[in-house]
């Protein structure tokens, strides 16, 4: 996600809770966070992961 995201994550974290991927951070813009979720998609399963990445 970082490289895809050219390292504008901040705070990345991806955690498993009860079975779902969980990922977190921050972001400057809403394109980035575009990018950070089609960089999740490529790597975890769609149904079993949520997006918690802040735009700020």
């Amino acid at each position: 996600m970082r490289q895809t995201t050219h390292g504008r994550i901040r705070d990345l974290a991806v955690e498993e809770v009860q079975g779902r991927f969980v990922v977190r951070g921050r972001v400057p813009s809403y394109h980035t966070k575009q990018l950070a979720l089609y960089a999740a998609l490529e790597l975890l399963p769609s149904d079993r992961f949520d997006m918690n990445i802040l735009v700020s």
